[in-house]
């Protein structure tokens, strides 16, 4: 779902920021596209990062990592929309919105991958995972 939404937040970024500024109905379906997705990615990924722990402490931890890194994003956005591209359609924020975007989706294929063989090893016998030998990841 964490895919399905960076790549909702894609399409809806390119269907915004590439449409002809005449079609207004395409360019609010794109917003309203994108906005979905980044929305709905927040839980998901809060989620999953709780999911894969078992100690009360360390999730804890990664539910504060979570909400410290996902503040980064507004400090960027102050960053990347640039105002002197305001009439260029701000190119630099759109551009780095589908980077950081692929990049999601690049990481949780990775991480899928990962955990899919760490509890292969745990199937095998050859790992235990998070100090229970009953535990397995969610990917």
């Amino acid at each position: 779902m964490i895919i399905f939404n960076a790549l909702s937040i894609i399409l809806g970024t390119c269907l915004y920021s590439q449409l002809d500024k005449s079609n207004m109905a395409g360019r609010y379906v794109g917003v309203f596209i994108a906005v979905g997705g980044a929305t709905a990615n927040i839980p998901l990924v809060v989620a999953w990062s709780q999911t894969m722990i078992r100690s009360q402490s360390k999730r804890a931890y990664a539910s504060a990592f979570v909400s410290a890194w996902s503040g980064v994003g507004g400090i960027l956005s102050g960053v990347v929309f640039l105002q002197r591209e305001a009439k260029k359609g701000y190119p630099t924020g759109i551009w780095f919105t589908i980077a950081v975007n692929a990049a999601v989706i690049a990481g949780s294929v990775l991480l899928a991958l990962w955990l899919r063989y760490r509890n292969r090893l745990a199937d095998l016998g050859r790992a235990v995972l998070e100090g229970d030998p009953d535990f397995r990841y969610q990917y």
